[in-house]
């Protein structure tokens, strides 16, 4: 609770989180006090409220089971990677698939995240060469409604696009 606490939380929110957090601990095989501290930080970072951390919770637990990484790696590449999918308008759910993709390559904790990060940073805002090769491509990371695209759809998107060039453009 003296976790929960530190980071801010509301007693009624502290009281909230209690169960999703000793799931989580029981998951992972962590103790109360390292699960909790993953909570705050998921939470914080993708803007969730106590009563979001039970399917938090449920989304952290299958990417430990799914993904080449541990909860703590997870939970390392959610600190970097998910303020700026948040901010993207992405949830829980596709940046965790996200971190699950990378863990998988073998990017796993904080330089999976800070590689997320990075990526989504630079599409969002990329270079002026970047921008011609996007415009050839006919590459748009927004949809129709100016809403970004899913990570996957992005992913996709580029590698067909980028086929057409030689690996030293690439």
């Amino acid at each position: 609770m003296g976790v929960f606490a530190l980071a801010g939380f509301t007693t009624d929110q502290i009281m909230k989180s209690m169960t999703s957090t000793l799931n989580l601990a029981a998951a992972a095989d962590l103790d109360v006090a390292s699960a909790a501290d993953i909570a705050a930080k998921v939470m914080g970072g993708m803007g969730l409220e106590a009563d979001e951390l039970g399917g938090a919770v449920d989304v952290l637990a299958k990417a430990t089971t799914s993904a080449n990484a541990n909860l703590i790696e997870v939970a390392q590449s959610m600190v970097f990677a998910g303020p700026v999918f948040r901010r993207a308008g992405k949830d829980i759910i596709e940046t965790t698939a996200a971190i699950m993709a990378l863990a998988k390559a073998g990017f796993r904790g904080s330089m999976g995240g800070t590689m997320l990060r990075q990526t989504i940073n630079k599409l969002q805002s990329p270079s002026k060469v970047a921008q011609k090769h996007f415009v050839k491509m006919k590459f748009n990371i927004e949809d129709v409604n100016g809403r970004m695209k899913s990570f996957g759809d992005i992913i996709d998107e580029l590698n067909r696009g980028l086929g057409n060039y030689s690996t030293e453009v690439q």
